[in-house]
């Protein structure tokens, strides 16, 4: 958290000093109306992401979890999945990859995204998810990386790096 926060105009004048981001922020947004709109779009575009992330992760850590036969439903066809090191291209060879793991069961701790372009249609998302996964008997901390894109207006996967991290 920060405490010491001092924002300064281009003239080099503080709009505030000793307290906290958020309080900084709300009085930029009292001087500003410009500002405020800004923020309004940009809070409302983060909304959208993190909404959009969280139905996508729920349902592509159900289908690893539980309904491995639909992960072909959940990448691109020309997808890349780095998975501890190892490449694979294409949605077939992702999909079977992920039929000869072990059971899983994965608990998300931690999810983040924002659009990359946000003026391009196809609205690709970056993902970055961090949680710990039961993989057969062994549990691991793991994080996760997903480029998302849209296509026939639903979110599939572009490219996945998963890396278990202990």
């Amino acid at each position: 958290m920060w405490t010491n926060v001092n924002i300064i105009f281009s003239i080099d004048t503080p709009v505030c000093s000793g307290i906290g981001i958020i309080a900084a922020f709300n009085e930029l947004i009292k001087i500003s109306p410009i500002i405020r709109i800004l923020m309004s779009k940009l809070a409302v575009e983060d909304e959208t992401a993190c909404t959009a992330a969280k139905k996508f992760t729920d349902l592509f850590y159900d289908a690893v979890d539980r309904k491995r036969n639909k992960m072909n439903f959940l990448y691109t066809d020309g997808a890349m999945l780095v998975w501890n090191g190892n490449a694979l291209r294409g949605v077939e060879i992702i999909a079977k990859f992920y039929d000869s793991l072990p059971n899983s069961t994965h608990t998300l701790e931690s999810l983040d995204c924002q659009y990359i372009d946000s003026s391009d249609q196809a609205r690709p998302l970056v993902v970055l998810a961090v949680g710990k996964v039961v993989l057969g008997q062994m549990t691991h901390a793991f994080t996760q990386t997903l480029v998302l894109t849209l296509e026939d207006e639903k979110y599939k996967i572009l490219s996945d790096r998963f890396r278990f991290v202990d």
